[in-house]
């Protein structure tokens, strides 16, 4: 519980000063911010994954059904589908992203932003990094030339 406390200075000649306390009870909110989980948050890739198809989770973390749209994206640069729009409470989906293989030789920083179709308009946006990949003797760290 908190409590504050003011004194009120009047003109009043038989009540000068007055006490006036509040007292609260902080209630923490049960349901988060956001009405999804985004697994991971963002994504780190290097010039080999490029060609590869990368997994986004999405778990709802509402009571309420959402339609889930993908509202911008750099086609230039990223694949990113959808496997279905309307998830229930507490269920899945997994976003396939795909860096497109014309930009192999790049490195670059984009996003993609989805729509969550809840009644306050929720957007969430999710980094993506192309960063080059690693080189050991002339290898890749996976092995690859």
């Amino acid at each position: 519980m908190y409590s504050k406390s003011a004194k009120i200075i009047t003109s009043d000649l038989l009540n000068r000063t007055m006490s006036y306390k509040v007292k609260a009870y902080i209630v923490p909110e049960k349901s988060p911010t956001s009405p999804v989980v985004c697994l991971p948050r963002k994504l780190n890739l290097t010039t080999d994954d490029i060609g590869t198809p990368q997994k986004i989770t999405i778990k709802s973390v509402t009571v309420d059904s959402l339609d889930l749209e993908i509202v911008w994206f750099d086609d230039d640069y990223l694949d990113v589908k959808l496997p279905k729009s309307r998830i229930g409470p507490g269920e899945s989906i997994d976003v396939i992203v795909e860096i497109r293989k014309d930009r192999e030789k790049e490195i670059f920083a984009k996003s993609f932003t989805i729509r969550t179709g809840d009644k306050e308009g929720t957007r969430f946006t999710v980094p993506v990094k192309v960063t080059p990949a690693k080189r050991v003797g002339g290898k890749s760290r996976s092995g690859g030339g």
